[in-house]
């Protein structure tokens, strides 16, 4: 996305100049989403493992995630639900 996008400073993620790359332009969101979305994926995958071997666990697991059916993250769950507030 550009070095525009990286902080002098300290090397992160401008998250506000990302933004205005992305949000609005859908092939600048697409390219983003397919580079984020498959990491955030490997990274709930081994939470949800995590927390299945832990011998004290007990109840539900929750993963709260606004873009569970459009990333296609519906295999990491055993249910989806939907909460409207």
């Amino acid at each position: 996305f550009g070095p525009d996008v990286v902080s002098a400073s300290d090397g992160r993620i401008d998250r506000r100049a990302l933004g205005s790359k992305v949000f609005g332009n859908a092939a600048e969101m697409k390219k983003l989403t397919d580079i984020v979305w498959p990491v955030v994926a490997d990274m709930a995958a081994e939470r949800i493992r995590r927390w299945r071997v832990e011998p004290a666990r007990s109840g539900p697991c929750v993963l709260e995630a606004a873009v569970l059916i459009e990333a296609g993250w519906q295999t990491l769950v055993d249910q989806t639900w939907v909460v409207v507030a």
